[in-house]
């Protein structure tokens, strides 16, 4: 090569890029049985809106499903034996509890909608307790609610045919607000699979205080009796 002369270019091949592993295929009866699972989801939750609200047509539950069962049961409260209906499937083994906290309500327990909410859930599957809180039927605001409502639950799962696995809460409005403090409770907080709470209240300060506006006869500070109510269960209370 002359001097001073550019060298040519040295020629280098790419390297091939390693071809990624290829992944395994999801088996026919695994796509079958989660397909499976999830017709049962849709079918489950189509029976009881059907059934829950009464303007809709629910006849054809009733020629799919049997009619459930109802108990009359007594469970363990902090102030002694509490009476309550126990509805649940008519078919046998094992099905997911429900402790239903439906909170103030402003109509009676014999309400025909009651007994229709508890149908529902039997019909879809739950062995739903509906538990009425004294207090709160007396429009009263007991922090000691959601400690009862762990002892009916706990009861509710040591029974033969409920599996603990699949259990859990249901409550609407303050009564969901109680249910989450329920479920922190250290008796059963390992054992809580799931909690509905429909409308609760996000901030127990701000529930504390429309209750103390609304009944000053109940005495108290509402931080304080927020405090009392979320810190006796586990649960830190959020600011506005």
């Amino acid at each position: 090569m002359p001097t001073g002369a550019t060298p040519p270019p040295t020629l280098v091949e790419p390297r091939p890029r390693p071809t990624p592993p290829r992944r395994a295929g999801r088996s026919v009866p695994a796509v079958l049985a989660d397909a499976r699972l999830s017709l049962r989801a849709v079918a489950t939750s189509a029976a009881f809106l059907l059934k829950v609200f009464p303007m809709l047509p629910s006849r054809p539950v009733d020629w799919v499903t049997a009619r459930p069962v109802i108990e009359r049961v007594w469970y363990p409260t902090a102030h002694g034996l509490a009476e309550g209906d126990l509805y649940r499937p008519a078919a046998g083994g094992s099905h997911p509890g429900l402790i239903v906290c439906l909170g103030v309500v402003p109509f009676a327990v014999d309400h025909p909608q009651v007994p229709r909410l508890g149908e529902a859930l039997a019909r879809a599957g739950f062995a739903a307790l509906l538990h009425w809180s004294p207090a709160m039927r007396d429009l009263r605001f007991d922090p000691g609610d959601a400690g009862d409502l762990a002892l009916a639950y706990r009861w509710l799962t040591e029974r033969p045919d409920v599996d603990p696995a699949r259990s859990g809460f249901l409550g609407t409005c303050v009564g969901g607000s109680f249910a989450l403090m329920a479920a922190a409770d250290a008796r059963i907080r390992d054992r809580v699979a799931f909690v509905a709470a429909y409308a609760p209240y996000s901030s127990m300060w701000t529930f504390a205080r429309e209750y103390r506006q609304r009944h000053p006869a109940a005495g108290g500070d509402a931080r304080a009796l927020a405090g009392r109510s979320a810190h006796a269960h586990g649960v830190h209370p959020l600011d506005d």
